[in-house]
């Protein structure tokens, strides 16, 4: 973590927590490393942002 990075905390349903929980899995796999929960947030929160910035762009 940089020294500009900022914590968040946040609240998720159980629901959404398995779904990134699932996706957590999934990197783990991929990646053949370990993955924390909070990793496979910013990488959720990193690609939606990418999704939507491009759909504002067209």
């Amino acid at each position: 973590m940089s020294p500009q990075d900022q914590h968040v905390t946040l609240r998720l349903s159980a629901e959404l927590l398995e779904r990134v929980e699932a996706y957590r899995k999934e990197l783990e796999l991929m990646t053949r490393q370990p993955v924390t929960r909070a990793n496979a947030l910013r990488s959720l929160v990193d690609a939606g942002l990418e999704l939507v910035e491009q759909q504002k762009k067209k």
